[in-house]
């Protein structure tokens, strides 16, 4: 999902959303990459696991 999609989907603004995956891919949990104007996100599942063990199950 892009970073719009992902806004809507959880009803925040895409510049919110924004804001909050450059923090998380600032910490390592998210990567991002771009496509002509869209920004998709993935997670790092690796990095969760490392740093925040079982806290995906949670959700």
């Amino acid at each position: 999902m892009n970073c719009g999609e992902i806004g809507e989907y959880i009803d925040i603004p895409k510049s919110t959303a924004s804001y909050h995956f450059k923090t998380l891919r600032e910490a390592g949990l998210t990567a991002t990459r771009k496509e002509s104007l869209n920004k998709y996100v993935s997670l790092r599942l690796d990095m969760f696991d490392k740093y925040l063990p079982g806290f995906l199950d949670t959700l």
